[in-house]
């Protein structure tokens, strides 16, 4: 029979009621011993008793013969009524102590000793009783023969036979007390085995009981120490001597189960940590790549916005260039419309449209060349929109219109230019050709008045373009905003995947202290 098939508390309510079935037949014992020894301790009581009162009757009886000497040896007779009294007195004291033996149950032998010493007691008492009365009659010298003839014999064969039962009774005494003795001596050794085996029983139950349990739970105390410091090698299993079905079998259980999920836990984290220290490390090489071309872009940003500011700064010269040119152009309608009344100054005035033709032709050289930059700009402008994506759609709708802009400026300059070399081949013409000087100035009019037109068409594609560059500008200045903003959200993206990727690696210090099997690693 295994003890670990039962409860701990069934074990536990086992081995105290052995012990208590021990203690009660240790009590039994004891008391069966006391009450045997109580049995003869009464009996011997009884036989003391006994004894006692027969010492009396002997001690009263001598009492009685000694004074009865006495009273005939007193010659007076006052003196000799007080040993009378004496006499009385010892008798009531001898017949209430014989009342008191008598009441006392006895065996025959006893009684017949009882019968003995009374039968001598009223023989003596009556041979007494005539010397006290030829006493008394002061006879002395018959009272002195009665007593030495019959009173001193009656009255010893009254002591001796109180002697003979005064020997008995001691001798039960004596019996009473040896049996005692030997009732004592017996139940103490029963006693002392009896206790000495429960003792025993008790020690080998206690250590029996103890070990079913002590050592399942050593065993359980010492894997969970070594779980404790890291060590989940350790296998939590049953072993022989804790294999059936108490508590301290379920514990073993329940930590093999527990130690399986700490198993399972710790692989699991282990895998984790080392996925979220992987894509720390990505997201943070990601994040500083993104923070480079941030930084490429925030530059490229600036240095757009610097050109756009150029930009401005030369379409506003370009305006008020076109302002001058049209204010030129009038100028020359009027030289035009006077010409015809003032032939004698053709000559210096077709100086003057000469000179006038070739700055307007230089003018309109550098209207053209800042058209060629404007769709040069507004080109990198639709590239750098096209970049920047959805953040760059209106800049890509300004940066389209622009071009178109500097497309029309760009043909009405080499329109313009191709007027005016017309006008200037006309001036040259007209040195020689003063008779057709009416019908060129016509057609100078003519021109001066397209020219006129051209001008506050471009001054007017000007003023627009400066509106388009304006609205460029501030786009540009937005997205280099948005840039700096993105910029600084990098880096605090940088150093949260840095922290994130340092806080996985701790972990998996951490985790690493746990020394997990084989198989379990997997």
């Amino acid at each position: 029979m295994r003890l670990s098939h039962y409860s701990i508390g069934r074990r536990l309510a086992v081995v105290l009621g052995g012990l208590c079935l021990l203690m009660a037949l240790v009590a039994a014992t004891g008391l069966t011993a006391l009450y045997s020894l109580r049995s003869d301790v009464n009996l011997s009581d009884s036989a003391v008793e006994r004894y006692a009162l027969n010492v009396e009757l002997a001690e009263q009886a001598h009492v009685v013969a000694r004074v009865v000497r006495t009273v005939i040896l007193i010659d007076e007779a006052g003196a000799r009524e007080t040993e009378v009294a004496k006499i009385t007195k010892a008798r009531e004291r001898y017949d209430e102590a014989w009342r008191t033996l008598q009441a006392m149950p006895t065996s025959d032998a006893g009684r017949e000793r009882r019968s003995t010493i009374e039968q001598a007691a009223k023989t003596a008492r009556a041979v007494n009783d005539r010397t006290l009365a030829l006493a008394r009659a002061e006879q002395d010298e018959e009272a002195l023969a009665l007593l030495l003839a019959e009173g001193i014999p009656t009255s010893q064969t009254w002591q001796d036979a109180l002697e003979a039962n005064m020997a008995y009774l001691k001798s039960q005494v004596d019996a009473a007390s040896e049996e005692a003795q030997g009732v004592f001596k017996q139940g103490l050794a029963w006693m002392v085995g009896v206790s000495a085996v429960a003792l025993l029983l008790a020690v080998a139950a206690g250590v029996v009981l103890t070990r079913s349990i002590v050592r399942p739970i050593t065993y359980v105390r010492d894997c969970a120490l070594r779980m404790a410091k890291g060590d989940l090698t350790v296998r939590v299993e049953r072993r022989k001597g804790f294999q059936g079905r108490d508590e301290t079998s379920q514990l073993v259980d329940a930590m093999q189960r527990m130690h399986d999920s700490m198993c399972e836990m710790v692989t699991t984290v282990q895998t984790s940590a080392s996925s979220v220290a992987g894509a720390a490390q990505q997201i943070a090489a990601g994040n500083v790549d993104l923070s480079a071309r941030t930084e490429q872009q925030a530059a490229s940003l600036e240095q757009t916005a610097a050109t756009m500011h150029q930009l401005t700064h030369t379409v506003q010269n370009n305006t008020q260039t076109t302002i001058q040119a049209a204010e030129f152009a009038q100028g020359a309608g009027v030289v035009a419309g006077r010409g015809g009344a003032v032939m004698q100054q053709v000559v210096t005035t077709m100086q003057q449209i000469d000179a006038s033709s070739q700055r307007i032709a230089d003018i309109i050289g550098v209207i053209d060349g800042i058209a060629f930059q404007t769709n040069i700009l507004a080109l990198n402008a639709a590239v750098e929109a096209a970049r920047a994506g959805d953040a760059g759609r209106g800049f890509a709708v300004v940066a389209a219109e622009v071009r178109t802009l500097a497309q029309r400026s760009a043909a009405a300059a080499r329109e313009i230019k191709q007027l005016i070399g017309s006008s200037v081949e006309q001036v040259n013409a007209g040195t020689t050709l003063v008779e057709q000087a009416g019908r060129t100035m016509a057609e100078i009019l003519s021109s001066v008045e397209r020219v006129s037109s051209l001008m506050s068409e471009i001054r007017q594609a000007t003023t627009e373009q400066t509106d388009g560059i304006t609205q460029v500008g501030a786009a540009v200045q937005h997205m280099d905003q948005v840039t700096q903003q993105n910029s600084a959200l990098v880096e605090e993206s940088s150093a949260a995947a840095a922290s994130l990727h340092q806080q996985a690696q701790d972990l998996l210090v951490q985790v690493g202290r746990f020394q997990l099997a084989k198989g379990a690693a997997a």
